[in-house]
């Protein structure tokens, strides 16, 4: 049985479209472990002309350890899922027709871009932050690492409770600071009451030597 590949391919699976052939080339592997310990994969298809990575599902991540996927892999895809997730395309492929391992890669095709619109992630991000969408928030959402996304009323709950604390720890500073300035203030006081005190006792013991010098 004789594959053809056909230009297209690729570009149809990350636009969900119908696709103009179904028999794709695999270019590498690689190995995503996640919590759990549940590897899963990240392969690179080709479809002579072009490339895209996708994922595996789990039942066809257990056939590359036996070898049944791996490098230069000739198969037909079947069934496949596409979704989209903060701006970025994500393929997983999900059941396909095993074919035949090839010598070799046809030639060097050219990589897509798997992200759709880059202004679009930034915007869904920050609006799953629960914040305001404008050039300033998107500029730190862009220099930022973003581990973690949570949802909106999370993030608004998160966001109250540093204000507060925020706030509270203000205010503690500032009554600390009145504070030590009180201390301070009242120790110089009681500084500046001594030394007169000492100044009045030895004025009075100068006087009473000079009436007995008299006397």
């Amino acid at each position: 049985m004789s594959v053809k590949l056909k230009k297209g391919t690729c570009a149809a699976l990350l636009l969900d479209q119908p696709l103009p052939g179904r028999f794709v080339q695999v270019i590498s592997i690689e190995k995503l472990e996640v919590l759990g310990g549940i590897n899963h994969y990240m392969v690179e298809i080709t479809d002579s002309f072009e490339s895209i990575p996708v994922m595996l599902s789990s039942d066809l991540g257990a056939l590359v350890p036996s070898g049944k996927i791996a490098a230069c892999t000739l198969m037909e895809i079947m069934e496949y899922v596409r979704c989209q997730i903060y701006g970025m395309r994500i393929v997983i492929i999900e059941s396909i027709t095993h074919l035949a391992l090839a010598a070799s890669l046809p030639n060097k095709p050219t990589s897509l871009n798997v992200a759709q619109d880059v202004n679009e992630s930034l915007n869904s991000i920050i609006e799953k932050l629960g914040g305001s969408v404008n050039a300033q928030d998107a500029e730190k959402v862009q220099d930022a690492a973003v581990p973690y996304f949570s949802t909106s009323d999370e993030s608004q709950d998160s966001t109250s409770h540093f204000s507060t604390d925020s706030s509270i720890a203000a205010e503690a500073n500032k009554t600390d600071n009145t504070g030590y300035a009180a201390v301070g203030l009242e120790e110089e006081v009681e500084d500046c009451s001594s030394q007169l005190q000492h100044e009045r006792c030895q004025f009075e013991a100068e006087i009473k030597e000079s009436n007995m010098s008299l006397g």
